[in-house]
């Protein structure tokens, strides 16, 4: 099911997915990357996201982060929005 709202992700080309700890006071965050996508329309993807996976999320420096390590169901999801490349990072 394509979530209301959901932008189009077919012209986003590479999409990359990946954990991060560094910075994020210890806790595991995955990092959305390559979403050639405009402020609201990032925000948009970001609340999707955190109804879909009941996470946190935000967006930071023009990346979605979402709360907790959910690089695998992020990039599902990603695929299931029509994003060609999505490559999954450490």
């Amino acid at each position: 099911s394509i979530d209301a709202g959901a932008p189009d992700l077919s012209r986003s080309g590479k999409i990359v997915v990946r954990r991060e700890r560094r910075g994020h006071g210890g806790k595991t965050v995955t990092v959305i990357d390559g979403l050639k996508l405009g402020g609201a329309q990032l925000e948009s993807v970001a609340r999707i996201l955190r109804k879909a996976l009941g996470c946190g999320s935000r967006v930071e420096d023009g990346r979605v982060v979402l709360q907790g390590d959910l690089a695998t169901a992020v990039a599902t999801w990603l695929g299931a929005h029509g994003a060609a490349r999505v490559i999954v990072g450490n």
